[in-house]
C-alpha cells in the first residue's frame, strides 16, 4: 500500500512508468472525464463512479490479482480500510473474469486511510481493501479508480 498526496507524484517517477503516468493523469486530467470506463495505454483503464459512502460496508474486503488499484476521490472524501490479504478469510473465491475476491470483515485491526482532497491510495494484490466508508456522515462523492496491470 502506498498512501500519499498528488503534490508528491515526482517521487513515483522511477517506481513504474504506468503508475507515474496514472498519477499525472489524476493530477491534471481526471476532473475532465465523465463517469464510466476510460481506456488508458495497454490493458490499463480508469473507472469513474459516483456513489454514497456508508457507515458499514457489508460486502467486506476486496482484493485483486491482475490489477493494481489507484484510488482517488475527485469530489468528497472517504475512508478506506486496508489489511494484508493473508490475514482474512475469503468469502467469495477469486473470479478471474472480474479480477476480484471478497473477504470477511472480522472487525479486527485494520489500517484506515482517508482519500480525497489530493490524497490517493495505491493498492497491490496483497492489499485487501474495503472502500466506500464514510468519515463522519455519509456523502456523495465522485471516485476515480485506475487499474494498472500488475
Amino acid at each position: 500500500m502506498i498512501y500519499d498526496h498528488l503534490s508528491n507524484i515526482e517521487r513515483y517517477r522511477s517506481l513504474s512508468p504506468a503508475i507515474y503516468n496514472a498519477l499525472k493523469m489524476l493530477a491534471h486530467e481526471a476532473d475532465k472525464l465523465t463517469p464510466g470506463k476510460h481506456e488508458l495505454s495497454g490493458n490499463d483503464f480508469v473507472n469513474i463512479t459516483d456513489y454514497d459512502t456508508l457507515h458499514v460496508n457489508t460486502v467486506g474486503y476486496e482484493a485483486h490479482k491482475r490489477y493494481i488499484d489507484i484510488q482517488y476521490c475527485l469530489t468528497g472524501e472517504e475512508l478506506v480500510a486496508v489489511r494484508r490479504l493473508e490475514t482474512l478469510k475469503v468469502t467469495t473465491p477469486y473470479n478471474e473474469e472480474r479480477d476480484v475476491m471478497l473477504c470477511e470483515d472480522d472487525g479486527l485491526w485494520r489500517t484506515e486511510v482517508k482519500i480525497g482532497n489530493g490524497y490517493f491510495l495505491i493498492l497491490h494484490s496483497n492489499d485487501a481493501h474495503m472502500p466506500q466508508l464514510c468519515i463522519d456522515e455519509p456523502m456523495t462523492l465522485r471516485k476515480v479508480i485506475v487499474k494498472i496491470q500488475a
